[in-house]
């Protein structure tokens, strides 16, 4: 038998999990580089889920590039984009306003500023 397969009696190669050929009529069977993504049995090309082509090596489309899992719901990804952006928002708008009020607070009272100067002067 050659490695990477099992031979059963009916002379049928049946590939071991983390092996991969190319269909049945091969013999040579590749060691996958991605441990786990090849199934093996007897089916040739045998993926994981969200693994596929060549040696199980690509990710399929829809996963993600380094472990090849699910990618996450995008509106759910979308609204913590929107609440993140609206507080940051109201952070920046919150200041300004107070600067606003403040700044208005002073020039309500120009006698105070007036004082101010003075008193700051004399000193």
């Amino acid at each position: 038998c050659v490695a990477g397969a099992m031979c059963y009696k009916s002379a049928q190669l049946v590939t071991l999990p983390d092996y991969w050929r190319l269909d049945s009529t091969t013999t040579v069977f590749f060691e996958c580089s991605v441990l786990g993504a090849c199934l093996g049995g007897y089916e040739t090309g045998t993926c994981a889920p969200g693994h596929t082509g060549p040696l199980c090596a690509s990710c399929a489309s829809g996963h993600y590039p380094t472990e090849c899992k699910l990618c996450g719901n995008k509106i759910v990804a979308a609204l913590w984009q929107i609440i993140i952006l609206g507080t940051y928002f109201m952070l920046i708008l919150g200041t300004t306003q107070g600067a606003l009020l403040q700044n208005a607070d002073t020039q309500k009272n120009p006698l105070s500023l007036s004082v101010k100067m003075v008193l700051t002067y004399l000193q």
